[in-house]
């Protein structure tokens, strides 16, 4: 498994939801959005999350409970109390991890690797060899129809073995 980092703008701006999954411009498409375990959030990024979630996009990560910042505090931290309320409804990340909002849903308390199996998502890669895929690292982009993969090795000495890819018949 890998992922990116997105900033404000990007998630803001740039990412859209088609047929379930977050979408970027040039057509990199990801599976959900892990948020990070964080308490805070900018009511700005937590309504357009919102909004890709009502269109079918998942979120997992925890309930933000304040703003972030000293500007207005109370007036932003009552904001993301509320959104966050409707987003996450009845889900405190124990005892009720999931809540659907719209076509998507938000999830908090499950790890990242359940929540991408129930999906149906293996590992992009991995690595039977010499060593371990703790040694390997890579990179996975789309080029229209091709799948592009960097793979180095981290080790300080040669590897041999099989790369299995998730990408089949390629």
């Amino acid at each position: 498994f890998d992922y990116d980092v997105c900033n404000t703008d990007i998630l803001i701006n740039r990412l859209e939801v088609q047929d379930g999954k977050w979408l970027l411009p040039h057509g990199q498409t990801y599976e959900l959005l892990a948020l990070p375990p964080v308490d805070y959030m900018q009511p700005e990024i937590l309504s357009r999350i919102m909004q890709l979630v009502r269109s079918g996009a998942t979120v997992v990560g925890p309930r933000p409970l304040r703003s972030h910042g000293l500007l207005d505090a109370d007036a932003r931290d009552r904001e993301v109390q509320e959104l966050a309320e409707q987003l996450w409804g009845p889900c405190n990340g124990s005892t009720v991890t999931r809540n659907a909002y719209g076509k998507g849903q938000v999830i908090w308390g499950e790890s990242l690797r359940d929540v991408l199996k129930e999906k149906g998502v293996g590992p992009d890669f991995t690595f039977e060899g010499t060593v371990g895929d703790q040694n390997l690292d890579f990179i996975h982009r789309r080029a229209g129809e091709t799948d592009i993969y960097f793979i180095w090795n981290m080790a300080r000495f040669p590897v041999a073995g099989k790369g299995i890819f998730r990408q089949k018949g390629k």
